[in-house]
């Protein structure tokens, strides 16, 4: 079998989305943005990461209790059905 010819890839957008008149093989047309305002430094590093994440962090407790309780219990029925 022969290798498959490579084909020109377009994203799946309508051609309004590319800002250009042309059809599926014409390339996007670059647009030109505004420079992005960042926050100042010390207000991100002054924040807590736990005070942001602690549903994140309970949800990620609970999931390692559950993965060690399965894992506990395929331990026993390895034994067990042996």
């Amino acid at each position: 079998m022969s290798k498959k010819p490579r084909r020109y890839r377009t994203p799946n957008l309508p051609t309004s989305a590319y800002g250009s008149v042309g059809g599926a093989g014409s390339a996007p047309a670059t647009a030109v943005t505004a420079p992005v305002q960042r926050a100042p430094v010390a207000q991100v590093i002054s924040k807590n990461w736990q005070d942001e994440y602690h549903e994140v962090i309970g949800d990620l407790k609970k999931t390692g209790i559950i993965a060690v309780i399965l894992l506990a219990g395929m331990a026993v029925l390895s034994f067990v059905l042996r």
